[in-house]
């Protein structure tokens, strides 16, 4: 495996390729003889949401599924060690090797660089066998589910717990400006960027690009909200997309122990490669683990609301902890939506 240039450049493409909270790409890759190793990249993970690391694990689970999938078309199966340093180094989140095998995953192989996230509503429904075919999507470890989220009271009473941790990002002062921070103003509305969000992206409609800009500022969102601006927008950008959905799905972990969160990232990728290859349209809303259990201190007077939505995710949860709501729809695929771009792979190499 060492030897082979070509090999190694396809599976840093795919790794490259994954997804991550807001773009952040916080990963950093290492090759020593015929492994790789995968490091957070301290620059870019550990601050205000994920400061337990748990976005960035996540992150770094759904690079290791790409490595893993990408490898198994090419003829190799990943012996994945998670963790392997974790009392001295916890920047290390794996060590993998290959050995030879028998191709497999060649069609999700294929989606790596098609996948993307896609906030565009309504979408179409969904055919029945689809729906089948992403509910058996699973991964080895056993730790982390895809539950289905089924229409009606259950999908409302989601689309209410999706819209409490979005207002959670537009009513406390820290939440929010993690969350313009993420987003490149700076590259305009038609332009993409290789790191960050690209206002782009975002589908905000054209008459309410230049209000949305000037939300970036806290004095100014914290006037509005008090006329109810956190809340409006997150119906807009979270309850009304979710409850028009043709499909939602719920990811959930374990635990909140780093190997458990790494799982649920590779199952997340696994899941919306899936979703891809079948001509769907996902968004993620890692929101609601962000908000529900993250570590991040905000205001006392909202202290109780994010206690009220983590028991809110639990009870939701048949499984573990809930992180992540999916959508899934069909959308028009003769019109793709903008998309975020990724750093050169040459910026991520650590030196050996």
């Amino acid at each position: 495996m060492g030897s082979l240039t070509p090999t190694r450049e396809k599976i840093l493409a795919a790794a490259v390729a994954a997804p991550s909270a807001d773009n952040s790409q916080p990963w950093q890759l290492r090759w020593r003889g015929g492994a790789l190793e995968l490091w957070i990249d301290e620059e870019r993970s550990g601050h205000d949401s994920d400061s337990s690391y748990l976005l960035s694990d996540l992150a770094l689970g759904a690079c290791i599924e790409n490595i893993c999938i990408q490898a198994s078309a090419l003829g190799y199966v990943s012996h994945v060690a998670l963790m392997p340093e974790l009392d001295h180094e916890p920047r290390k989140v794996a060590i993998i090797t290959w050995s030879a095998a028998p191709k497999l995953d060649v069609d999700l192989a294929a989606v790596i660089p098609c996948r993307h996230t896609d906030r565009r509503f309504p979408w179409g429904p969904v055919a029945e066998s689809s729906v089948v075919r992403l509910q058996s999507v699973g991964i080895d470890d056993g730790t982390a589910r895809i539950q289905l989220i089924p229409a009606g009271e259950a999908r409302a009473r989601a689309s209410r717990i999706l819209m409490r941790a979005e207002g959670l990002r537009f009513s406390s002062r820290t939440l929010h400006a993690e969350l313009f921070r993420a987003i490149r103003f700076d590259v305009g509305w038609h332009q993409t960027c290789a790191e960050g969000l690209a206002p782009g992206t975002l589908f905000i409609e054209r008459l309410l690009r230049l209000p949305f800009t000037a939300l970036q500022y806290w004095p100014i969102m914290r006037s509005l909200n008090v006329l109810g601006a956190a809340s409006m927008l997150a119906w807009r950008g979270a309850y009304l997309p979710v409850s028009k959905s043709p499909l939602l799905f719920l990811l959930t972990a374990e635990s909140l122990q780093r190997s458990h969160v790494l799982a649920s990232g590779r199952l997340l990728e696994r899941f919306w490669l899936r979703a891809t290859a079948l001509g769907l349209a996902v968004q993620p809303f890692a929101a609601l683990g962000a908000a529900a259990y993250g570590t991040v201190p905000i205001e006392s007077r909202l202290e109780r609301r994010r206690q009220s939505l983590k028991a809110s995710v639990e009870s939701i949860s048949k499984s573990g902890v809930g992180l992540v709501f999916l959508r899934v729809g069909q959308a028009d695929a003769s019109r793709p939506p903008m998309r975020n771009a990724r750093r050169e792979v040459v910026d991520l190499l650590m030196e050996a």
